[in-house]
């Protein structure tokens, strides 16, 4: 039955990946060919600012929805609460944006807002496993900005505005026909107290998580010119193709992980590193040609920074499914030790290293990042007895036929 559920969850969110890292490419794309690799560099800084600040905002309240899935409660009436009182948070943050004069940062909170908004519903459809629903909504999402790009002639700013207050729309309209509003509550007290006893044990180390896999991010925004940051998120966007696949798998045991043996944990970090290799042998070979006859991108060193990032994005997709065993686990402690740590390294680093070298000092320490916390997990999965050695993780022909398998259902 397990397997079953697996195969089925797995064949609905491989559509919608398939489908989201299309989108990206063409909105990358026309966002470079018709705004820009500056527009394209102002739009990446606000949206990657706005979703950290979104994420720190949420509470970790979708891990809060699969928490629940995986013990057995439903997540209706919760979704709703939190989406009301997010709702009204919202309203308010908008019409005092009004006052704002700065246009820059008026866009910054629409981000925020969008983020945030998208991030509870997008949680509990994923936590329900309404993979195909969830697919529809992103389509809608990216088809509505790619109409933005082409039909755009004015401020970029207003572009993205326009584009967050429209998404917002969608998604409440969406939301109201889905639910009824009528007979919603409160949150009670004893609700109140088991969300924030589990957002205490597991935000703080997600934040943490998130903020050291988007520091290189924040220092960019900070201390490189729009156009390096557009030469940057285009290099995100064709690089981070290595761990989309694994993400699914990741996305797909979530809701399930309780039930999983510790055969199958192994068997997924398995697949997750010949998927991992293979697409980056694909970004090696055509990278050039995308970068340069594509994108249409002339820069003598944005084929060297994607083939260091593709590279480095190994062993941080394996770095994903270890964080998913801790993170469902509840050791959080694990988590907490390596975020610190390596969110305090890779900060460091970069605020000495990219003022002199910038972008090849930004995708370096990403590797040596990477490394370090793939290594960490590793070698704490063993002393826990979970893997025996590092060979133990390596794909062999049974790896092989299964990733054989998933890459002929995905295409």
């Amino acid at each position: 039955m397990l397997l079953k559920a697996l195969k089925k969850d797995f064949s609905k969110i491989s559509v919608l990946k398939i489908v989201n890292i299309l989108l990206k490419f063409i909105v990358s794309i026309l966002f470079v060919r018709l705004l820009g690799i500056e527009g394209r560099g102002v739009f990446f800084k606000l949206s990657q600012i706005g979703g950290i600040i979104s994420f720190f905002l949420c509470l970790s309240i979708g891990d809060y929805f699969i928490f629940n899935i995986n013990r057995g409660i439903g997540n209706s009436k919760l979704f709703l609460k939190t989406y009301v009182f997010f709702s009204i948070f919202i309203f308010l943050v908008i019409i005092s944006s009004f006052f704002i004069t700065n246009i820059q940062n008026v866009a910054l909170i629409m981000f925020i807002l969008i983020g945030t908004n998208e991030y509870l519903y997008f949680s509990f459809l994923k936590s329900n496993r309404r993979y195909s629903y969830l697919t529809v909504l992103i389509i809608v999402k990216n088809v509505l900005l790619m109409i933005l790009i082409l039909l755009w002639n004015t401020s970029i700013y207003y572009l993205i505005i326009t584009y967050c207050l429209l998404s917002f729309i969608i998604i409440f309209i969406i939301i109201f026909q889905e639910f009824s509003f009528s007979d919603i509550k409160l949150f009670n007290k004893l609700e109140l107290k088991e969300l924030f006893k589990y957002s205490k044990n597991v935000h703080v180390n997600n934040v943490f998580t998130d903020f050291e896999n988007k520091s290189d991010i924040l220092i960019v925004a900070f201390f490189l010119s729009p156009r390096e940051i557009g030469i940057y998120s285009v290099v995100v966007v064709l690089s981070q193709s290595v761990n989309n696949i694994t993400n699914l798998l990741i996305n797909t045991i979530g809701p399930h992980y309780k039930d999983l043996s510790k055969k199958m944990i192994i068997s997924i970090i398995k697949i997750s590193f010949i998927i991992a290799i293979l697409f980056t042998t694909v970004m090696l070979i055509f990278g050039n040609f995308i970068l340069t006859n594509i994108y249409g991108i002339i820069d003598n060193n944005i084929y060297s920074y994607l083939l260091i990032l593709s590279v480095a994005l190994i062993p941080e997709t394996l770095s994903r499914v270890f964080v998913t065993h801790y993170k469902f686990t509840k050791d959080n402690n694990v988590l907490s030790k390596i975020a610190l740590f390596t969110a305090f390294f890779n900060i460091s680093l970069n605020l000495v290293a990219v003022p002199y070298f910038g972008l090849y000092a930004v995708v370096i320490i990403s590797l040596i990042t990477y490394s370090i916390r793939f290594f960490y997990f590793y070698l704490h999965f063993k002393n826990q007895q979970l893997i025996k050695s590092i060979w133990y993780i390596l794909p062999d022909l049974e790896t092989l036929r299964s990733v054989k398998k998933i890459l002929i259902k995905t295409t």
